[in-house]
């Protein structure tokens, strides 16, 4: 089961590479936000139906929960608010702060997913598979969403690509560091309840539909499409 999950780490880095070069503000705006919705949709339905109901069914307190997940929100809403409270100019003049508090946060959110990752992975691949599609969508909106329409984005060079593979691979480090350390099970469950409200305030923030973006139809598909796959797992 090691290899497969290695196997799920390499694509969840790939993910976060190519999002992350992704720009949904240029081309045709309208239909990239469609499918932004529609993955928002996959991911809210993972958080509202499978992941925190399953974290508050556990043995610890729900007060502890609900505090990680509260500082998991107030963590990414005070990086979001620092990126987007500037205008333009003042945006290309503080490029370098803006640049290490996106890499942060990406870190750090994926760096913590590594470390639980194989706690609520199923042990079987083909619901491996149906957990980690929601689990790709929160990178995919997390690597989009961060730049915002208002971050410019500088000209590639070989350190900045570098930086950006290191990055893209946190969750595998995460991982390696999972499998060196045995984790406490009140730790990893603080940890998700800490990812969940990061997830949480990424799609409220960025993806659920407002008046000049996002598509409730497609948000609504996209919550359709997850609960479907839920069922289809209770199933088999």
């Amino acid at each position: 089961m090691i290899w497969f999950m290695l196997v799920l780490m390499f694509v969840l880095a790939a993910i976060n590479y190519f999002s992350d070069k992704y720009n949904i503000y240029s081309g045709k705006v309208h239909h990239k936000f469609k499918l932004l919705s529609f993955i928002a949709g996959i991911a809210l339905a993972f958080l509202t139906v499978d992941l925190l109901p399953d974290i508050y069914d556990s043995n610890l307190n729900n007060i502890y929960i609900s505090i990680a997940v509260m500082a998991g929100i107030i963590s990414f809403f005070s990086v979001e608010k620092f990126i987007y409270q500037h205008d333009r100019y003042k945006v290309r003049k503080r490029k370098k702060e803006l640049e290490v508090a996106h890499s942060l946060i990406l870190f750090i959110d994926n760096l913590l997913l590594g470390l639980v990752f194989t706690s609520f992975i199923p042990s079987d691949i083909f619901h491996a598979w149906i957990m980690f599609l929601p689990i790709s969508a929160f990178n995919i909106i997390q690597g989009i969403a961060l730049h915002g329409p208002t971050i410019q984005r500088k000209t590639r060079t070989l350190w900045s690509e570098v930086k950006s593979i290191f990055i893209s691979f946190a969750a595998f480090y995460g991982f390696l560091l999972s499998m060196l350390f045995k984790i406490p099970e009140p730790a990893i469950l603080l940890m998700i309840s800490f990812i969940a409200g990061s997830f949480f305030i990424i799609i409220i923030k960025e993806t659920v539909p407002s008046e000049k973006r996002a598509n409730t139809m497609f948000l609504v598909f996209g919550a359709l499409f997850y609960l479907l796959l839920m069922i289809l797992t209770w199933a088999l």
